[in-house]
């Protein structure tokens, strides 16, 4: 072969392989482009990615209910009125029968009480005339509201929140009530400032003297 021709072909194979070298760094240069959007961006594995963090403020999804503010400060002792011998023998009275069984119907300590029975014992005790049933004990004195409860008011409950009255008690004062309350139960006091009794609460009867 003559040695033009070899030049000739040396001069082909480099002019190839520059093309080659060439094309290699274009397709590079093509792979390597920054993407014109975050969509092209979160399809490269190899790019992380981030997120805004915006705190939300919610409330708690078992937030306890707020209690109702109490009438009047809880006592532990029974308070003493000797201005009024009524009214302190009303509370005397009640005391003495804690512990006395529960009895449907019945209105004696020597049987047991019911709610209204021992509401209607109390005040007889005290020379106050009052009537056996809850549906007219109701009508039997002043209407007094909760926050103006005073010793030896009637205070009258419902079993359920919203219904009618089926349930009384002698108020002593302090957010106490004396009262006989259910079946397997006994006289016992309770403390009505709680939401459980203020939702409950019907009205108060102050019975005449």
């Amino acid at each position: 072969m003559k040695k033009t021709n070899i030049h000739v072909l040396n001069s082909l194979l480099a002019g190839i392989l520059i093309c080659g070298m060439l094309a290699a760094c274009g397709a590079a240069e093509k792979n390597f482009a920054a993407p014109e959007n975050l969509s092209e961006i979160q399809k490269n594995d190899n790019v992380p990615t981030y997120t805004a963090r915006v705190e939300q403020k919610t409330e708690p999804e078992n937030a306890p209910e707020t209690e109702k503010e109490p009438a009047e400060a809880v006592s532990e002792e029974i308070p003493e009125n000797g201005n009024d011998e009524n009214i302190q023998k009303i509370i005397d009275t009640a005391e003495s029968l804690l512990g006395i069984k529960y009895a449907s119907g019945k209105c004696s300590p020597e049987e047991g009480f019911d709610s209204s029975g021992f509401a209607m014992y109390c005040l007889k005790e005290a020379g106050i005339d009052f009537p056996r049933r809850i549906k007219d004990q109701l009508g039997a004195g002043e209407e007094i509201g909760y926050s103006a409860l005073k010793p030896g008011d009637v205070a009258f409950f419902s079993a359920e929140e919203g219904g009618k009255a089926n349930f009384c008690g002698i108020y002593a004062g302090g957010g106490l009530i004396i009262y006989s309350p259910a079946p397997g139960g006994a006289v016992k006091t309770a403390n009505i400032t709680t939401s459980y009794w203020t939702q409950r609460f019907v009205k108060g009867v102050r019975p005449a003297a």
